[in-house]
């Protein structure tokens, strides 16, 4: 039998893969017409391989032809198969592509052809000779937002457990940059300017909450600021369904106060996309008073500056309060206090006004809620005045330490700390006092793109 273990002709199994590819073939002969010559040792080899399968005529078996001509390549032997008695790897199943579903979630459904199945795709182009956006898209994209987008939807909603929620969009960095420009345009038909464009001098700000851009008018020579919304904290909604948050209120009960931002308008924009809250603000040219620029260059003397801006932020305060309204997030973020707290500067005085911003956290009590009104009343010049104590540092006078100290230990309310600076601290040190702020670096030249 050694014969038969060189040609091929052993038995498959696991450890000979030439067996595999090319099993020998029984005859094809009755027994009874073998020729009689044939020797008995063909004979043993035949029965031997009589019981192998016969190969399928689909299948023909591979015959091992070479091209003596042609230099081709061989293919190589498959591996052979794992033994029955050792584990085999599971099959791996790839997880469905969630990523695929949720970039079209925002795409209208059309359909096409006649079986009445829709389908999504995306919205044609504009044909030609269609009106432009008056507003000028930046060339460098919005802002720095990378892959989804996820924007709280100001007039969907979902139901949950504690309520109604407003629906999250997860949209796609260009979906976002969609929404982005359906608002310029919103702002530029609101402010009535065909001449607006955005402003590359001033860096975009973006976060989970919102989206704030600079625009500039080229006729006016103005800049102005306009906020999206991508979450809300609040619960309250209008006739119409849309969320209501701290600029609603501040416009229901006509907040104008020179130490609060201005809001002349808030808009409703809808998109194919999402449907988002937008307001217009003023733009304030010197920052906040957590931005390096204004900290860094304050020196030594720097509380015959700060005592002043801090009348002035509790003044605003006191409007806000006045109208039942608590801003509840004055000191802004806790490693970085004043964020809130912003300027705008006379280009010629260069006298700096401080402002109250960010109004979107704000609330509203009722006369029933005086307690919860007390509180937060409280909240808000505590939180002043731990802004100001961080400013000031150990540069602070006698009268300066006790004041803010007195703030930032809820022992004052802002009505108190008011009077404390003008019939305390001004006495002796207000021939020091100016609200002239040159040293805080101005924005350049605005250049459109």
């Amino acid at each position: 039998m050694a014969s038969a273990a060189h040609d091929g002709s052993h038995p498959a199994t696991p450890h000979n893969p030439r067996q595999q590819q090319n099993p020998p073939q029984p005859s094809a002969r009755p027994a009874d017409h073998r020729n009689a010559s044939e020797s008995v040792q063909q004979q043993l080899q035949q029965q031997e391989l009589s019981y192998l399968p016969t190969p399928s005529m689909e299948e023909p078996a591979v015959t091992d032809k070479t091209d003596k001509t042609a230099d081709k390549p061989q293919a190589e032997p498959s591996p052979a198969p794992a033994p029955k008695d050792e584990p085999t790897e599971p099959a791996t199943v790839s997880p469905p592509n969630e990523d695929a579903d949720e970039a079209n979630d925002a795409v209208p459904m059309t359909r096409e052809g006649g079986n009445g199945q829709g389908r999504r795709s995306a919205v044609e182009p504009a044909a030609a000779g269609v009106e432009q956006p008056v507003v000028i898209p930046a060339a460098a994209g919005v802002g720095a937002a990378r892959g989804r987008v996820v924007v709280e939807d100001a007039q969907a909603s979902i139901r949950t457990k504690d309520g109604r929620e407003p629906m999250k969009r997860r949209l796609t960095q260009q979906q976002w940059e969609d929404v982005v420009i359906e608002c310029r345009r919103a702002v530029a038909k609101a402010v009535e300017s065909t001449t607006l464009c955005v402003d590359s001098t001033i860096p975009t700000r973006e976060g989970l909450h919102g989206f704030v851009e600079v625009l500039y008018d080229t006729t006016t020579k103005r800049r102005l600021a306009y906020k999206i919304f991508k979450h809300y904290e609040c619960d309250g909604r209008d006739e119409e369904g849309f969320v209501i948050n701290g600029w609603d209120l501040a416009a229901a009960v006509d907040v104008q106060h020179d130490n609060v931002i201005a809001v002349p308008r808030t808009l409703k924009v809808r998109s194919r996309h999402a449907t988002v809250k937008v307001v217009v603000m003023a733009f304030c040219n010197g920052g906040t008073l957590a931005d390096d620029g204004f900290v860094d260059v304050l020196g030594e003397e720097r509380e015959p500056v700060l005592m002043p801006l801090l009348r002035q932020a509790l003044q605003g305060l006191l409007h806000l309060h006045s109208k039942r309204l608590c801003h509840t997030d004055m000191l802004g973020a806790e490693d970085c206090p004043g964020g809130n707290l912003a300027l705008s500067i006379d280009t010629v005085s260069r006298e700096g006004r401080l402002v109250i911003i960010d109004l979107d956290r704000m609330e509203q009590h009722e006369e029933a809620e005086e307690d919860d009104f007390r509180y937060e009343t409280k909240a808000d010049s505590k939180a002043v005045g731990f802004v100001f104590d961080h400013l000031l540092g150990d540069r602070k006078s006698e009268e300066g330490e006790e004041i803010v100290h007195r703030l930032k230990g809820a022992i004052y309310r802002a009505e108190q700390a008011v009077e404390e600076i003008n019939d305390y601290w001004m006495p002796k040190h207000g021939h020091r006092a100016s609200t002239k702020v040159d040293f805080v670096p101005l924005p350049p030249l605005p250049k459109k793109s």
